[in-house]
Protein backbone atom coordinates (compact mmCIF):
# COMPACT_ATOMS: atom_id res chain seq x y z
CA UNK A 1 0.00 0.00 0.00
CA UNK A 2 3.01 2.65 0.81
CA UNK A 3 4.50 1.96 -2.49
CA UNK A 4 1.40 2.78 -4.25
CA UNK A 5 0.75 5.86 -1.98
CA UNK A 6 4.38 6.98 -2.66
CA UNK A 7 3.45 6.28 -6.70
CA UNK A 8 0.25 8.42 -6.34
CA UNK A 9 0.08 11.22 -3.72
CA UNK A 10 3.07 13.47 -5.30
CA UNK A 11 0.21 14.80 -7.58
CA UNK A 12 -1.79 15.86 -4.71
CA UNK A 13 -0.09 19.64 -5.34
CA UNK A 14 -1.73 19.55 -8.73
CA UNK A 15 -4.36 17.29 -8.88
CA UNK A 16 -7.47 16.54 -6.64
CA UNK A 17 -7.73 13.78 -4.20
CA UNK A 18 -10.46 12.95 -6.93
CA UNK A 19 -8.45 13.48 -9.69
CA UNK A 20 -4.85 11.43 -8.80
CA UNK A 21 -4.59 8.77 -10.81
CA UNK A 22 -1.08 7.23 -12.81
CA UNK A 23 -0.30 7.06 -16.48
CA UNK A 24 -0.51 2.73 -17.29
CA UNK A 25 3.29 2.79 -17.63
CA UNK A 26 3.60 4.29 -14.00
CA UNK A 27 1.32 1.20 -13.26
CA UNK A 28 3.54 -1.26 -14.43
CA UNK A 29 6.34 0.62 -12.40
CA UNK A 30 4.64 0.38 -9.02
CA UNK A 31 3.61 -3.84 -10.25
CA UNK A 32 6.97 -4.76 -11.08
CA UNK A 33 8.20 -3.06 -7.56
CA UNK A 34 5.59 -5.15 -6.02
CA UNK A 35 6.36 -8.10 -7.79
CA UNK A 36 2.39 -7.51 -8.82
CA UNK A 37 0.56 -7.61 -12.30
CA UNK A 38 -0.22 -3.57 -12.90
CA UNK A 39 -4.60 -4.29 -12.63
CA UNK A 40 -4.05 -6.01 -9.52
CA UNK A 41 -2.22 -2.51 -8.25
CA UNK A 42 -4.45 -0.57 -9.90
CA UNK A 43 -7.72 -2.24 -8.42
CA UNK A 44 -6.06 -2.28 -5.00
CA UNK A 45 -6.10 2.07 -5.61
CA UNK A 46 -8.85 2.71 -7.15
CA UNK A 47 -11.16 0.29 -5.52
CA UNK A 48 -9.34 0.67 -1.62
CA UNK A 49 -6.55 3.07 -1.27
CA UNK A 50 -8.63 5.97 -2.86
CA UNK A 51 -12.06 5.17 -1.31
CA UNK A 52 -10.27 5.17 2.03
CA UNK A 53 -8.68 8.52 1.71
CA UNK A 54 -11.69 9.75 -0.22
CA UNK A 55 -14.59 8.80 2.44
CA UNK A 56 -11.67 9.94 5.24
CA UNK A 57 -12.08 13.19 4.19
CA UNK A 58 -15.76 13.33 3.10
CA UNK A 59 -16.17 11.70 7.06
CA UNK A 60 -17.84 8.89 5.70
CA UNK A 61 -14.96 6.20 6.07
CA UNK A 62 -16.58 2.75 7.79
CA UNK A 63 -19.81 4.03 6.59
CA UNK A 64 -21.84 0.64 5.39
CA UNK A 65 -23.13 1.59 1.91
CA UNK A 66 -24.12 -2.20 0.89
CA UNK A 67 -27.95 -1.71 1.63
CA UNK A 68 -27.79 2.05 0.47
CA UNK A 69 -26.35 0.45 -2.62
CA UNK A 70 -28.72 -2.65 -3.41
CA UNK A 71 -31.73 -0.80 -2.76
CA UNK A 72 -30.72 2.76 -4.86
CA UNK A 73 -30.09 0.46 -7.98
CA UNK A 74 -32.88 -1.62 -7.37
CA UNK A 75 -35.14 1.81 -7.12
CA UNK A 76 -33.63 3.83 -10.15
CA UNK A 77 -33.11 1.33 -12.81
CA UNK A 78 -34.76 -1.48 -14.71
CA UNK A 79 -31.88 -4.01 -14.90
CA UNK A 80 -27.91 -4.13 -14.08
CA UNK A 81 -27.31 -3.59 -17.75
CA UNK A 82 -28.87 -0.29 -17.20
CA UNK A 83 -27.16 1.36 -14.32
CA UNK A 84 -25.44 4.56 -15.05
CA UNK A 85 -22.28 4.18 -12.85
CA UNK A 86 -20.83 7.43 -13.34
CA UNK A 87 -24.19 8.96 -12.17
CA UNK A 88 -24.62 6.89 -9.00
CA UNK A 89 -21.02 7.78 -7.76
CA UNK A 90 -22.55 11.53 -7.87
CA UNK A 91 -24.70 11.25 -5.80
CA UNK A 92 -24.33 12.77 -2.02
CA UNK A 93 -24.61 9.26 -0.48
CA UNK A 94 -22.61 7.68 -2.19
CA UNK A 95 -19.71 10.43 -0.81
CA UNK A 96 -16.84 8.71 -0.67
CA UNK A 97 -17.05 6.05 -3.34
CA UNK A 98 -15.56 6.30 -6.88
CA UNK A 99 -16.96 4.24 -9.63
CA UNK A 100 -14.89 1.75 -9.81
CA UNK A 101 -15.44 1.37 -6.10
CA UNK A 102 -19.05 1.23 -6.47
CA UNK A 103 -19.38 -1.29 -9.04
CA UNK A 104 -16.64 -3.40 -7.62
CA UNK A 105 -18.63 -3.45 -4.57
CA UNK A 106 -21.80 -4.77 -6.11
CA UNK A 107 -20.26 -7.24 -8.41
CA UNK A 108 -17.79 -8.74 -6.25
CA UNK A 109 -20.16 -8.83 -3.18
CA UNK A 110 -23.60 -7.68 -3.75
CA UNK A 111 -24.28 -9.65 -7.04
CA UNK A 112 -22.11 -12.49 -6.62
CA UNK A 113 -23.44 -13.00 -3.00
CA UNK A 114 -27.17 -13.04 -4.41
CA UNK A 115 -26.13 -15.26 -7.23
CA UNK A 116 -24.54 -17.83 -4.75
CA UNK A 117 -27.42 -18.32 -2.80
CA UNK A 118 -29.87 -18.34 -5.72
CA UNK A 119 -30.78 -21.00 -7.87
CA UNK A 120 -29.23 -21.37 -11.01
CA UNK A 121 -32.33 -21.88 -13.39
CA UNK A 122 -32.96 -17.57 -13.14
CA UNK A 123 -30.77 -14.54 -13.91
CA UNK A 124 -30.50 -12.68 -10.99
CA UNK A 125 -31.65 -9.10 -10.93
CA UNK A 126 -31.62 -5.67 -9.01
CA UNK A 127 -34.45 -6.35 -7.32
CA UNK A 128 -32.85 -9.99 -6.38
CA UNK A 129 -30.10 -8.19 -4.98
CA UNK A 130 -31.68 -5.60 -2.79
CA UNK A 131 -33.99 -8.30 -1.59
CA UNK A 132 -30.98 -10.26 -0.63
CA UNK A 133 -28.70 -8.03 0.61
CA UNK A 134 -31.35 -6.53 3.37
CA UNK A 135 -32.73 -10.23 4.35
CA UNK A 136 -28.93 -10.80 5.00
CA UNK A 137 -27.70 -7.85 6.82
CA UNK A 138 -31.28 -7.87 8.44
CA UNK A 139 -30.04 -10.85 9.65
CA UNK A 140 -26.98 -10.05 11.12
CA UNK A 141 -28.57 -7.20 12.92
CA UNK A 142 -27.94 -4.17 10.53
CA UNK A 143 -30.45 -1.68 10.17
CA UNK A 144 -32.38 -1.03 6.71
CA UNK A 145 -31.09 2.35 5.08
Amino acid sequence: DLVIMDAVLPQLPERSLEMLELANGDWYSVGDQLGRDRRSVRKRWECSLKPWLLQHFSGTLNLDIRRMLANYLAEHFVDIDSVDWFAVARKPKFVGHTLFSLRNLFFAYLFNNTKNNKDGSSEVTLKDVAEFTNAKLTLAGLCKV
